[in-house]
């Protein structure tokens, strides 16, 4: 099933800017752009490798321009965005961007058709392209200039001085040095010939980093361009890499029919023939990281988000579903590895040169975890000791009281926060910068009654009745509590403290219904899973917050209160699911839900494509925001079709 962007809209430059393309590889490498060429973020660009320790990402090569002359004429097929205008404006030339599995433009040019094709490979830091003049006629000689940025993807180039600006040229390759603390570019080229001419490039635009950044222009240097000229049917290959050590430059098509049979390998989804969700797992499964020999899922590449939420919300997307559970172990056991006084921390490890353990939620989220893993694999063996150990140690210490402020009360409900802390995975504030959403939180109590469950209801199976007593007991004046605290004549509080009751209606709602263990009573559940449907469940997803964000024009993104404030979050899908079965389906059968819930896979075809973002806003008028390679998006919403999925083979 292939994805295309005809010239319909190529030739519309503000709606192509809308459509983005990204290829990655587990070597933590990417590149992208939008399908007319004309990067938008900064984080955009061609070949962007990892740093050395795998923190941050480096963007090397923004990007080609490229030309092409007909005799003495010269057409100029590349786009880019200055401070002062668009130019040059080769989007007028593309007549059909495709990915199928690989992004290809196919250009107009007095009537020849020249056809680009770019992929990474899949196990080497090696980037591919390939030019093709697919029609007889007259030679065309194809110059590309390369444009280099060697920073952060998080920064802009602004220094032009004091660079070592020289190309090393030898048979068939050419490698810059740009920056001595950054990595050398090597581009291999399987005919014609570089000549190196040093320009700067000043002011270009990332439009889409008005919304982010303070600043959004930069200069990149060319040391040169490539000529080479096409006779009918040739083509010319670059290999764009890390390694100095000369590639097989004659071997374009092995490469290319190695990775299309990677992509296409259908490893999984054995649920389900949607191409669509196909199309999806394969986006989710070349988001994973092998970083020193372990598997690591960023919440985004794009952003280089390492968040442990994200990854814990990913895991069942990428390793239950097929039984994964030798990698699913391994994982979740190097992350028990990492508690400290109860507490997970915010970040990978590793992947952020501070940490921080402040979230109350983490830690109850992965005991869950461990449960949902056990309802799949009936594996009681995986409870071992030292698991086990380090759940009590969360249960513990959040009943003694452990960082910021966390704590269980006299009424056995958790505290957590204060003014000047936040401990809650919705962090609002007020316009003073003092903390709002403190003391006993809704998702938080409803989580730590899951988790005294959860572990009383292991430890029942493994033999260790008297600690499954111990924590049920607790448990049970927690159940009692939480409905004396929550549930008042206003509604269902969202959070309580001694200055404060607020009865916002906010996502955590849905999270009290998709967790298998609840303090509520079953009449009580089903009645607030009524109205959470009707309040805030839209064919994208939960609203973070009802009655939502109503034609905001702000970016919405996790700093901001719009994301908590109303953002519809796709990946929201999968707790919905969670409930509609734990309550038997109520309203809509799982049919009827996927139907309903159609219009999330098609954010697959626009936006970034082959991808679920993080955030869309009014329903009505959607726009996609947040992180737009939202791997938890991917993954949760992977899940929720294999629920639905295993629901329907249920009742057939």
């Amino acid at each position: 099933m292939d994805l295309i962007v005809d010239k319909e809209i190529l030739r519309d430059i503000e709606k192509a800017i809308q459509y983005e393309w990204m290829e990655k590889n587990s070597l933590g490498q990417y590149c992208a752009s939008t399908v007319i060429g004309m990067n938008t973020r900064r984080e955009h660009g061609l070949f962007v490798v990892p740093d050395a320790e795998a923190r941050r990402r480096i963007v090397l090569l923004s990007k080609f321009e490229e030309s092409v002359f007909v005799e003495n004429r010269v057409h100029e097929i590349s786009t880019s965005r200055y401070t002062s205008g668009v130019f040059p404006e080769g989007f007028v030339y593309l007549t059909q961007f495709s990915k199928n599995p690989f992004p290809t433009f196919l250009y107009d040019i007095e009537g020849r058709r020249l056809r680009k094709t770019i992929f990474l490979l899949s196990d080497s830091p090696t980037l591919v392209l390939r030019y093709e003049l697919l029609d007889k006629g007259l030679p065309l000689k194809l110059v590309l200039k390369p444009f280099l940025a060697d920073r952060y993807s998080t920064e802009l180039t602004r220094a032009t001085k004091g660079l070592n600006t020289d190309s090393y040229i030898g048979e068939h390759f050419v490698r810059w040095a740009l920056k001595s603390d950054m990595p050398e570019t090597t581009v291999f080229y399987n005919r014609g010939e570089f000549i190196a001419a040093n320009l700067w490039y000043k002011n270009f635009e990332y439009i889409h980093d008005h919304n982010h950044y303070a600043t959004s222009s930069e200069s990149l240097f060319n040391p040169g361009f490539f000529q080479v000229e096409l006779a009918p049917y040739e083509s010319f290959d670059l290999y764009v890499s890390l390694n100095s050590v000369e590639l097989p430059i004659d071997n374009y098509e092995h490469l290319y029919r190695g990775e299309v049979e990677k992509r296409r390998e259908k490893k999984g989804l054995f649920f389900t023939d949607d191409p669509r969700l196909f199309r999806v797992e394969k986006s989710m499964e070349s988001s994973i990281l092998n970083i020193e020999g372990r598997e690591v899922i960023p919440g985004s590449i794009l952003e280089n988000n390492f968040a442990t939420r994200d990854m814990l919300f990913s895991l069942p997307g990428h390793f239950l579903i097929h039984e994964k559970f030798e990698r699913f172990k391994t994982v979740y056991k190097e992350l028990a590895g990492e508690l400290s006084q109860g507490l997970l921390p915010v970040y990978l490890p590793g992947r952020q040169e501070k940490n921080h353990y402040c979230s109350a939620d983490i830690s109850l989220w992965f005991i869950q975890l461990g449960y949902l893993y056990y309802e799949m694999s009936n594996d009681l063996s995986f409870f071992d000791n030292a698991l086990m150990d380090a759940y009590r140690s969360i249960l513990d210490n959040y009943i003694k009281g452990t960082l910021y402020n966390i704590y269980m009360d006299k009424d056995k409900l958790i505290f957590a926060g204060n003014k000047t802390t936040s401990a809650s995975w919705i962090p609002l504030k007020d316009e003073t910068g003092d903390v709002l959403r403190y003391g006993k939180l809704l998702e938080v109590n409803a989580l730590w009654y899951n988790a005294l469950r959860v572990f009383s209801r292991i430890a029942q199976k493994a033999g260790r009745k008297r600690w499954a007593s111990k924590y049920d007991k607790i448990a049970d004046k927690t159940a009692e509590s939480f409905k004396k605290v929550f549930f008042r004549k206003q509604g269902l509080a969202d959070f309580i403290n001694a200055e404060r009751e607020c009865f916002d209606k906010r996502v955590n709602r849905l999270v009290l219904l998709a967790l298998p263990f609840s303090p509520l009573e079953r009449e009580e559940e089903e009645a607030l899973f009524d109205q959470v449907v009707k309040e805030m469940i839209t064919p994208y997803g939960c609203k973070s917050d009802s009655p939502g964000v109503q034609n905001s024009r702000g970016a919405i993104h996790r700093k901001n209160s719009l994301y908590f404030s109303g953002a519809i979050w796709p990946w929201t899908v999968s707790l919905l699911v969670e409930a509609a079965r734990k309550y038997d389906w109520p309203g809509k059968s799982a049919g009827e839900w996927q139907k309903y819930f159609e219009p999330v896979l098609k954010l697959t075809q626009s936006g970034l494509l082959d991808h679920i973002p993080e955030a869309v806003t009014d329903e009505r008028e959607v726009r996609q925001s947040g992180m737009i390679d939202a791997t938890m998006s991917l993954a949760c919403v992977v899940w929720a079709y294999f629920r639905m999925e295993e629901n329907k083979a249920k009742r057939a």
